[in-house]
């Protein structure tokens, strides 16, 4: 009986390193997609309380139409791209 219970465990797996490298970059991937869509969130928000609604004239904010005109706006104001730290 003992010879029958000892094949109910099933041994884990465990990945080639390889594997678990690419296990590792898949998930930084997702992590950093999540934190680009968090930025473009804020930056449509700031537009917003900016009252410039780029989104009406635009489908995609980010989108090289989208870029073009902020990037005019910033040049517009005079503001530097940067600020420092």
């Amino acid at each position: 009986m003992q010879g029958g219970r000892r094949q109910l465990l099933r041994p884990t797996f465990v990945p080639p390193p390889a594997i678990r490298q690419l296990r590792h970059l898949t998930r930084y991937r997702v992590d950093l997609l999540g934190v680009r869509t968090a930025e473009k969130q804020r930056v449509d928000e700031l537009l917003k309380d900016s009252l410039i609604k780029l989104s009406v004239v635009v489908s995609d904010s980010f989108g090289a139409s989208g870029r073009a005109i902020m990037a005019a706006l910033i040049a517009a104001s005079g503001l530097p791209r940067c600020s420092p730290i």
